[in-house]
């Protein structure tokens, strides 16, 4: 297995375009990122002001560590792909399992072919798994677009104007009318 490394800064993102076969990502050393592979040839690893780029395609099984404040991305994968210890994790396209545990902050997943299993993360975005997947661990779902328009307390402001007076009326003066007359009042 061909051993590349390449140091680099605390924090950093690591992206790929395509694996042939499976991916293994595991936490590694503070400043280090190091990619196993086992074709012949080897692969060439770039820094640019983002972080490292893994150029070409990656033929066969790869592996990669990489510091644990380290976010990977990557378009495709053909075979399986386990992920664990980063902050953030995001892939477009997975032909076989994933299986993701503990990252810290996203895991952002376009299509899954078969089984997803995540435990422990911060936020999860799913596009589409064709077997089943099994979630545990999960703080929150995706944040949703921000709402156009009125506000909640907006619309509940207007929604209450809509309704009888009774509901509207402070809570002190809404006790002391007898609900009777209300009714008649109001809903008659």
């Amino acid at each position: 297995m061909p051993v590349q490394q390449v140091s680099v800064g605390e924090t950093p993102h690591v992206r790929f375009g395509r694996c042939a076969g499976s991916l293994r990502i595991e936490p590694g050393e503070t400043g280090i990122v190091e990619v196993w592979t086992e074709a012949d040839e080897g692969i060439v690893l770039e820094r640019d002001d983002q972080g490292v780029v893994i150029q070409g395609m990656i033929t066969g099984d790869c592996r990669l560590r990489a510091p644990s404040a380290a976010t990977v991305s990557g378009e495709v994968v053909e075979e399986g792909v386990f992920v664990a210890g980063m902050i953030s994790f995001s892939l477009n396209s997975a032909g076989d399992d994933v299986r993701i545990e503990g990252i810290g902050e996203t895991v952002t997943l376009g299509r899954v072919e078969r089984d997803l299993v995540v435990t422990r993360a911060a936020t999860l975005r799913v596009g589409d798994v064709e077997g089943s997947a099994q979630i545990t661990a999960v703080e929150r779902g995706g944040r949703r677009a921000p709402r156009r328009g009125r506000s909640y307390h907006q619309r509940r402001r207007a929604l209450s104007k809509s309704v009888c007076r009774w509901r509207r009326a402070p809570f002190r003066r809404a006790r002391r009318r007898p609900l009777r007359a209300h009714r008649r009042r109001c809903h008659d």
